[in-house]
């Protein structure tokens, strides 16, 4: 539709906004311009909500999976706790009934254990005692709770030092580690400070006499060392009130070898 610019008088279209010959305002015109130009404003941000809404919802999706694997991880980690909590607790319970069977298993063997040790220490069948003790029982750790272990302990050396004799009677000294019969000694010797730990009893003493007399002889007459010989090796032969120190003892007895009977 056409107008006259009330400016210049030419002849213009209705819907522009400016007369293209004089420049002026047409307010017809600007003013659908402008409502033209607001509404593409509009749709344009209409069309963003619209890809926002879209987009927040995929975030929205992504935070709901997450949220929901994260539940269910949890969920499934504290079934998991609880399994194994219950698999540790039978099984402690399962370890502490094994430990109380062996327990009592052990306790039935060393009482029987304990008759027989005894029965052979009050018929004074002191070898077979040895035996059942050292050899028979050996890796069973009850057998120190024993009343005469410590007896059988110094029954066992003096066992072994015979012997050891009847080897240096027949290939001599040098033959016969000597060290070892002169350590047997001072086992006997310092008894009383090297078994401090143990309790020999009155009874056990006395069913020791025989052995202390004959590792005594050994000691004295057929290695030589005198009562005197043996205070001022004492430092050596026992670094600590508790140890006597085999490799002393060795040295002790290869120094003095030739002097030997």
């Amino acid at each position: 539709m056409l107008i006259n610019c009330i400016n210049c008088g030419a002849q213009i279209e209705d819907e522009n906004s400016k007369c293209p010959y004089c420049g002026y305002i047409n307010e017809n015109g600007a003013e659908k311009e402008y409502m033209k130009e607001l509404n593409d404003i509009r749709g344009k941000l209409d069309a963003v909500d619209d890809m926002a809404v879209r987009e927040y919802g995929k975030e929205y999706k992504k935070i709901g999976k997450t949220f929901l694997i994260t539940v269910i991880s949890l969920i499934f980690l504290s079934a998991i706790c609880c399994i194994i909590g219950f698999l540790y607790s039978s099984k402690k319970k399962a370890d502490e009934l094994r430990l109380a069977n062996e327990m009592m298993e052990r306790m039935k063997s060393s009482n029987e254990a304990f008759s027989y040790f005894d029965e052979l220490y009050e018929t004074k069948q002191y070898d077979k005692l040895c035996e059942a003790v050292f050899v028979t029982c050996k890796e069973e750790e009850f057998i120190f709770d024993w009343d005469h272990y410590a007896f059988v302990q110094m029954y066992d050396i003096y066992l072994k030092t015979q012997e050891l004799i009847n080897n240096v009677d027949e290939q001599g000294w040098r033959n016969s580690d000597p060290e070892t019969i002169f350590y047997n000694c001072c086992c006997y010797y310092y008894k009383d400070e090297y078994l401090y730990i143990y309790s020999l009893s009155e009874q056990d003493i006395e069913e020791l006499q025989p052995a202390t007399d004959y590792m005594m002889n050994i000691l004295h007459d057929r290695m030589g060392y005198s009562d005197e010989d043996m205070t001022g090796l004492r430092s050596r032969i026992m670094p600590r009130m508790d140890i006597i120190s085999l490799s002393s003892c060795y040295e002790i007895a290869m120094e003095n070898i030739d002097e030997y009977k």
